[in-house]
């Protein structure tokens, strides 16, 4: 800025009243420096003494005193330091002669400063709450996603003991009937309560369709010919994640109230497929079907399989029908996009 004004008024001044460059250069470097060392406290006052609509004009006539002061002794070093090195006239005229040149242009420059600490006190301030916010809005969805995983865990907590009690039952029945049966029974039941205690929160088809397999070769030994099991599952649709246990409710109650319900020929299909944005799971038994119109039923299994879609967010529900030909019909949907890498279908 200095080298700028030098030359400025070095060109702009008479060919033979010329001051010498070098000369004016240092008379502008002495001011300006002056300046640059009053423009942190310049800075200080802005955030100190902050022109707001509180108290705005009191703080404006604040900001005019102090830019007059400040202008004033700009005007009166500068006016010692051309007497000191010129000698051509006295600190009074100096005052005076700078007093009606530059005093406007001090002021111009004050208020500048005070404008340019303002937008940076402003916008730390903006980017402090901005990131506050931030912070915030981080701490309310852990908040959020604890509370969702606490639920998660309730509902599983819930579920195991139900489905526990259940199997013990089948294989307390089986007792009577078939002693090797049932021991074999308590062996694979051994093995699937590993496998529910070992699983994630969230699953691929392909884990949930293991453990699935697992719970029907229990059932496969207490219905013997009664049951029937055909899988129709889609390749794309084996990587597509889900709640773990979401499939054992529904393929236990298909068994318990349709298929055990019938002497023979009880048959459960489980399809899976793609269609879209969606997957869908059809659970689908030749019992007898629903005893009451379609609705949320009051039994424990369902209830939590329709909690924890819930939790998974939009997109995930369940529909129980009966149909036409006979039996009942499970339907989960998923949302598609959850896909979960490393378990291609073999």
């Amino acid at each position: 800025m200095a080298l700028l004004v030098t030359t400025q008024l070095h060109l702009r001044t008479e060919r033979g009243a010329r001051i010498p460059w070098l000369s004016l250069a240092g008379f502008e470097l002495a001011y300006w420096y002056v300046w640059a060392f009053l423009t942190p406290w310049v800075f200080w006052l802005s955030r100190r003494i902050p022109v707001e609509r509180e108290r705005f004009v009191s703080k404006l006539v604040i900001h005019g005193v102090l830019g007059t002061v400040i202008s004033l002794a700009m005007i009166a070093y500068f006016a010692w330091l051309v007497t000191v090195f010129e000698k051509q006239r006295s600190f009074e005229q100096n005052f005076q002669l700078y007093l009606g040149r530059g005093f406007h242009y001090d002021v111009l420059i004050y208020w500048a400063l005070v404008g340019i600490g303002s937008a940076l006190s402003y916008h730390r301030m903006f980017r402090e709450k901005a990131t506050q916010a931030a912070r915030l809005e981080l701490r309310s969805t852990r908040l959020e996603a604890s509370l969702i995983e606490a639920r998660w865990q309730a509902l599983r907590v819930q579920i195991q003991p139900h489905f526990l009690f259940n199997c013990l039952h089948a294989v307390a029945a089986l007792m009577e009937s078939n002693v090797s049966a049932a021991r074999e029974m308590l062996a694979r039941l051994g093995e699937l309560l590993r496998m529910t205690l070992e699983c994630p929160e969230r699953v691929t088809l392909r884990e949930e369709m293991e453990l699935v397999d697992c719970y029907l070769d229990l059932e496969q030994t207490r219905l013997q010919d009664r049951l029937v099991v055909e899988r129709q599952i889609e390749a794309e649709a084996w990587n597509q994640a889900l709640p773990s246990l979401i499939l054992q409710p529904l393929i236990e109650n298909a068994i318990r109230h349709g298929v055990s319900q019938r002497s023979a020929d009880g048959s459960l299909r489980i399809v899976a497929k793609v269609d879209g944005d969606r997957m869908s799971i059809d659970v689908i038994d030749n019992g007898p079907g629903l005893a009451v119109a379609p609705g949320p039923p009051d039994g424990i299994g369902l209830a939590n399989v329709r909690a924890r879609l819930r939790l998974w967010g939009e997109g995930a529900d369940l529909h129980l029908r009966n149909r036409a030909e006979g039996g009942c019909r499970a339907t989960l949907r998923f949302p598609v996009g959850r896909a979960l890498p490393g378990n291609e279908p073999r």
